[in-house]
């Protein structure tokens, strides 16, 4: 007997698919914000680049419980490539608001790109979040928005960045292509 591509699956109430079981995969990949959780599962043996990973965002409320959950191009399915993103390393991070980012250069970033801060040296609290960009003027700038509701993300009052890091240009985190 065989397995289909697609796990057990099990309804909550309001109609959505509960997360698979982690049995199914062969690795499981979070990157937490303050309201949403992205999770990406792959089928064993399965390259990044290709069709092979259920991607998926689950919508928390304050106190951390899911309120909802949402598929990737509204598939359920391991049908999806995992990010194909750009990665840059931040040389800079501005203690204003908003809060400026620098890297090498932004020639691969357009502004509304969704970025996740990673391996942030002092900034903690910019750290494993995603933001909405703006693009600066210069080539190796952007500013930091709320993804959520597009304000200036105010840095003055965090921790002074000191070193490293850097900036991930989350493809599959499109919002536009949740449903």
């Amino acid at each position: 007997m065989s397995r289909g591509t697609r796990p057990i699956q099990f309804i909550d109430s309001k109609g959505h698919v509960i997360p698979y079981n982690p049995s199914d995969n062969t690795s499981k990949i979070v990157y937490p914000s303050d309201l949403y959780r992205f999770y990406g599962s792959v089928r064993p043996s399965t390259a990044v680049t290709v069709a092979g990973w259920r991607i998926s965002r689950e919508t928390v409320d304050t106190n951390g419980n899911t309120i909802d959950i949402q598929y990737y191009n509204g598939v359920n399915d391991f049908v999806n490539v995992w990010n194909s993103g750009t990665t840059l390393v931040v040389s800079a991070i501005t203690k204003a608001n908003p809060a400026v980012v620098t890297v090498s250069s932004t020639a691969t970033l357009t502004t509304g790109d969704i970025v996740l801060l990673d391996a942030i040296g002092g900034m903690t609290e910019v750290e494993d979040n995603h933001y909405s960009i703006t693009v600066l003027g210069g080539g190796t700038n952007f500013s930091l928005q709320d993804m959520d509701t597009g304000a200036d993300v105010d840095s003055s009052g965090y921790t002074s960045y000191t070193t490293g890091g850097t900036s991930n240009k989350i493809e599959y985190a499109n919002p536009s292509s949740w449903s």
